[in-house]
């Protein structure tokens, strides 16, 4: 027979097995049981702590994933949008052209500008991967929002654009013409012969609410095979970087973007570069 001494420290040592067992049973769920989420909407249907901040931050598990706030703003297509706003004209009668032979390019800007300035630049280098690649960028002594960007096949704006081979359709970017979608509103536009879009998207670097223009072209270089016509349009419409109510941020920038499109009570400057940018690219040229 066992003896009854030797059956206790049995059944000791097995409830402590079993103890240990459920401890790390218990400890390896907590460690792993968040382990599959990938994305701000499930980290916060988790326990994970979400930043009251706009756009949104959840942190698990020493993962932070931060709120894609690109919705739909197509409310009800083209309704409010006048695409054949009246503005006050400018007199372009003494504005500047310009012209590169070295890039083969031309277009016409106001005086007031001030004297075109040329920086090159080599990125391929550069740890900031996003610059990959070669670039030259032209911009303007007194206005330094409107801008014109060359840059080399492999940079990586334009690696970023799905039609983009050296040659393409651009106007193909411009997935719904005429229509407010995903903070961006764009219309088929024909450049220097070629086919492309005109784009007013919105973006928020660091809660720094602004809009950008832009439109793009293929030009034939032995270098710079991309072109971006852009200007910034800073704008104040009251969002509230704190916030993380999406709903309050998509009405501020439909509104302000609509605005835009309609060129409803613009400031001076807005006016200026809208006006400005109308006459670049209705210029714009190849030599």
């Amino acid at each position: 027979m066992l003896n009854r001494g030797f059956i206790a420290i049995v059944v000791v040592i097995a409830i402590s097995l079993v103890a240990v067992l459920m401890v790390s049973t218990a400890w390896y769920f907590n460690q792993h049981q968040y382990d599959s989420v990938d994305s701000f909407e499930e980290c916060a249907k988790a326990v994970g702590q979400v930043l009251a901040i706009y756009p949104g931050q959840c942190t698990i598990n020493g993962k932070t994933f931060i709120e894609n706030v690109n919705v739909n703003l197509n409310l009800n297509a083209n309704s409010n949008i006048n695409t054949n706003a009246d503005i006050t004209t400018v007199d372009t009668s003494d504005w500047l052209t310009y012209e590169n032979e070295e890039y083969g390019i031309s277009f016409q800007y106001p005086n007031n500008w001030g004297v075109v300035k040329v920086t090159n630049n080599d990125y391929r280098n550069d740890e900031r991967s996003y610059y990959e690649g070669q670039g030259v960028n032209i911009t303007f002594e007194n206005s330094t929002k409107p801008n014109i960007r060359l840059s080399s096949s492999d940079y990586r704006d334009f690696v970023a654009l799905t039609s983009y081979n050296g040659g393409a359709n651009l106007a193909q970017e411009c997935s719904t013409p005429g229509v407010i979608e995903d903070y961006s509103y764009c219309v088929n536009k024909t450049v220097a012969g070629q086919n492309t879009f005109d784009r007013l998207r919105f973006d928020a670097p660091e809660c720094s609410p602004m809009f950008i223009r832009e439109s793009w072209l293929n030009i034939d270089h032995s270098i710079y095979k991309g072109l971006i016509i852009s200007s910034i349009l800073f704008t104040d419409g009251g969002w509230d970087c704190t916030s993380n109510d999406t709903q309050a941020w998509d009405s501020v920038t439909d509104s302000e973007l609509r605005r835009l499109i309609n060129r409803n009570n613009l400031t001076e400057e807005e006016s200026a570069l809208l006006q400005g940018m109308d006459k670049i690219i209705e210029t714009f040229r190849f030599l």
